[in-house]
């Protein structure tokens, strides 16, 4: 009895042990790819690249200023990932589950997602990499504006027929005094980060009012989060109250992917078109075909983001939604470390008493989310 008592403990010991090894496997992979994918994203839109014109001979210098390019190249890599997770998942369900997705969503989804995606790269042009995170970073801050808005009775109605819904009252959260002062701190850093040197290490020559279009850029694409946020909520609902979705919210995520990735490849499409028939894009394609350098910072961006998606996908079914907030909320701070260590960025003490701001309201976040699992244990 003593042997076999003692072999059953090994071997959870051993189960244990393989447990806690593959979870940290997957937390290295994550880190690895997004925090490498978030200095390829900065070095994109803030580096310099050259290139030999050959008709002329003479060396061009000049910065990329392009995001339907990147936003396509990394379509294309995630529609490739999405389809393999999606087909593999999907034939795990019973024939009889349905897809939740209407054509409907898919294009409200895809559009506040395009959206989103395409202003926060924009934003890049006129603000530091470190602001786009900070800004992301605080999902109340995003949610705090749609409220607002939506308690303006025409624009109210107006997000409940964009997201196909007939009542705001389950549409949005009130407002608590917890979320005012997220937002605060947050806006505050922001704010504080550009007081002081926020940009003179990486393009002293631009103009401060581009600021104001920067801080715009980024706002909009907190209000298409905060708005993609509520859909999902909608979908996710559904599914888990309706017998005929079964077992899909383990696709749900690779449908969002998928889907993601051939609307951004849409978008991105069209724009490109018009930019080569209105905008001169002939001679952005020169420059990204032509510098080497530049063309290799792109798809190794695509695919270190792609492959950090995935991960995340995997850790979400595998370890549960609060596991993966504290890890991706710890992946943020490590990426504003990292952009400050590559880039060679000098911080006053300004810009140091902000980013603790920003570490404050990322860490409150993943507390906030904690809380209801402690109180139903």
């Amino acid at each position: 009895m003593d042997k076999g008592k003692n072999k059953n403990q090994i071997d959870e010991k051993n189960k244990e042990s393989s447990g806690t090894f593959t979870k940290l496997i997957y937390i290295l992979l994550l880190y690895t790819f997004f925090l490498l994918a978030g200095i390829f994203e900065e070095r994109i839109f803030k580096n310099t690249y050259s290139y030999i014109n050959h008709e002329t001979g003479e060396t061009i210098k000049s910065k990329f200023k392009s995001p339907s390019i990147a936003l396509f190249i990394t379509s294309i890599s995630s529609l490739i990932f999405s389809y393999l997770g999606y087909n593999i998942q999907i034939s795990k369900l019973s024939e009889k589950t349905e897809n939740p997705f209407t054509i409907i969503d898919k294009i409200i989804l895809g559009s506040l997602y395009i959206l989103s995606q395409f202003t926060a790269q924009s934003s890049l042009q006129f603000l530091d990499f470190i602001i786009k995170v900070i800004g992301k970073s605080c999902k109340s801050a995003s949610m705090m504006i749609v409220n607002i808005l939506y308690n303006i009775p025409i624009i109210g109605t107006l997000f409940n027929k964009l997201l196909n819904v007939k009542e705001s009252k389950n549409s949005h959260n009130e407002i608590t005094f917890k979320d005012i002062i997220k937002v605060s701190l947050t806006t505050g850093s922001v704010l504080l980060f550009n007081l002081k040197g926020g940009k003179k290490n990486d393009e002293s020559s631009k103009p401060n009012y581009y600021l104001p279009l920067g801080i715009g850029l980024l706002l909009f694409s907190l209000i298409c989060d905060a708005l993609l946020g509520i859909k999902e909520k909608i979908i996710i609902g559904e599914i888990h109250t309706n017998d005929k979705y079964k077992g899909f919210e383990k696709v749900v995520s690779w449908e969002y992917m998928k889907l993601f990735s051939i609307i951004s490849m849409v978008f991105c499409t069209v724009s490109i078109f018009n930019g080569i028939l209105f905008l001169d894009y002939g001679k952005i394609f020169l420059f990204v075909f032509s510098s080497k350098e530049l063309l290799r910072d792109l798809l190794l961006h695509s695919l270190l983001a792609s492959l950090g998606q995935v991960i995340i996908f995997i850790f979400l079914e595998k370890y549960g939604p609060l596991t993966l907030s504290m890890i991706t909320s710890i992946r943020k701070v490590l990426t504003i470390t990292l952009s400050i260590i590559v880039f060679g960025k000098s911080m006053s003490v300004i810009q140091f008493i902000s980013l603790l701001m920003a570490v404050t309201v990322i860490f409150w976040e993943v507390l906030d989310k904690k809380k209801p699992k402690i109180k139903s244990e």
